[in-house]
């Protein structure tokens, strides 16, 4: 029996992939990728469309213009009030009068404690002030009070010294008297400013800071004549001027009236509107024809304008751009080849010089019944485009730009325009449902610096 040689042969075993290294692998490699991409491309913020309105700030300090009276002494003496601050007075009331002698204070004085001295009616219009004030008083204003005290102790004395007066006689000869009614019918002011004379036609822009402004009161014990006594407010017609700015006289340029509230007492009436300019400033008159009776005594008033402001879209300031674009003629677009795209026929010369045309399909940013806007990116300036059935060419050059911002829906960056209503400088309003515009919820590039167009939105 043959004995084989035999060879001895090291046994290989089969070779079992790991599929779960290789799909932690894969994945691994795909975050490495992910994560360097990140770092090195654009990251854009995103902002959804939504509708809003604006918070505007319609406050304004405004310089009240009104029909202003001073009245002289015509007298020496010592001079008694019978009219008291703000008072409403006819051509038949008495203002004041102007004892020569001295001696008329002494003879008030001897009135004093006389229960008499008021009527019904003057006691109950002065409880009907205190009550009044009671029930408007606010804690924080505390200085109000000092104030009606002072208004209170005013009419005291005009009602006590006028009702003493004509229980005198006036035939008196030891009196040396003369009393002097209003010149016409008004309010009565005892302080000036030295802007009595002010009008629209000659007010000035600086009258509107009230940083030195002072009144002087006029009251005293004696006057020399020809001293200031008091000054009359004659007409409850009267004005006031504020200034706004360009976007607000734009927004209200076509208002005649307008609703304003007092910030002093939240009072609100009706003004009529009016804008002008003053040393190169926009002004508004408010004119008013009642509510002097409050603020009579006061050159400079906070108002507020009750303005509805326009409902819209609201964006952010910073997602603003503007895009330049060629401007053609409406009447040239046209559909034509395999686009259902608007488009152009373009004249060109080809190599043998002799014209050629072709239509260009491109996108409309916006059009109207005269012009459209085409991407300058379509075409070259100086190119010839020709008029749909016609014979009509027009030559490209002239260019304009749109507002706009970037929208982002599709996954890259397209310019969509926008007709702005009124902003402020962090937020805008547009006008919703345009053409070529944007839509509620549509998302948009936060800020328009950081994108341009047709750039892929990681």
């Amino acid at each position: 029996m043959t004995r084989r040689n035999r060879k001895i042969r090291k046994y290989k075993k089969p070779v079992h992939l790991n599929i779960g290294l290789i799909i932690f692998s894969i994945i691994f490699i795909y975050i490495i990728i992910s994560v360097t991409l990140y770092f090195f491309s654009k990251h854009i913020s995103v902002y959804e469309v939504n509708k809003g309105k604006l918070a505007t700030n319609y406050k304004y300090h405004g310089f009240a213009i009104k029909e202003e009276n001073i009245v002289t002494a015509q007298d020496s003496g010592n001079i008694t009030y019978y009219a008291r601050e703000c008072e409403k007075v006819g051509c038949s009331s008495f203002i004041y009068s102007i004892n020569s002698t001295g001696n008329l204070s002494d003879l008030l004085k001897s009135t004093d404690g006389n229960s008499d001295i008021l009527d019904k009616k003057e006691l109950t219009e002065i409880h009907k002030s205190i009550t009044d004030f009671s029930y408007t008083f606010n804690k924080m204003d505390f200085t109000d009070v000092y104030d009606f005290k002072y208004d209170i102790e005013e009419s005291l004395i005009s009602s006590i010294n006028l009702n003493a007066l004509e229980k005198m006689n006036e035939n008196d000869s030891n009196l040396n008297m003369q009393t002097y009614k209003a010149p016409a019918a008004g309010m009565i002011l005892f302080s000036t400013d030295g802007y009595e004379n002010v009008s629209q036609d000659n007010f000035q822009y600086s009258y509107l800071n009230d940083t030195n402004y002072r009144k002087i009161n006029h009251k005293s014990n004696t006057v020399k004549a020809g001293d200031i006594i008091y000054k009359l407010v004659s007409s409850e017609n009267w004005n006031l001027i504020i200034e706004i700015d360009e976007a607000l006289a734009k927004k209200l340029e076509d208002t005649e009236n307008i609703e304003v509230k007092f910030l002093k007492d939240d009072s609100t009436t009706w003004a009529g509107f009016n804008i002008f300019e003053k040393d190169g400033k926009k002004l508004a008159k408010l004119s008013f024809t009642n509510s002097l009776v409050r603020f009579a005594s006061e050159r400079y008033i906070d108002v507020e304008l009750q303005i509805n402001d326009d409902e819209g879209l609201k964006i952010p300031a910073s997602s603003i751009t503007k895009k330049e674009f060629y401007i053609i003629p409406s009447d040239y677009v046209t559909h034509g080849g395999n686009s259902k795209k608007p488009g152009f026929i373009v004249e060109k010369l080809d190599e043998e010089q002799k014209s050629a045309v072709k239509f260009t399909p491109t996108t409309l940013y916006y059009s109207d019944d005269k012009v459209c806007y085409v991407d300058t990116s379509c075409f070259n300036t100086g190119d010839t485009i020709i008029k749909p059935d016609s014979n009509e060419r027009y030559q490209l050059g002239k260019k304009e730009s749109l507002i706009g911002v970037y929208n982002i829906n599709k996954g890259y960056a397209m310019f969509k325009r926008i007709e702005i209503l009124y902003q402020n400088e962090e937020y805008c309003i547009i006008k919703s449902g345009t053409d070529y515009g944007l839509a509620l919820y549509d998302h948009i590039a936060l800020d328009s610096d950081s994108i341009n167009e047709d750039d892929i939105i990681q």
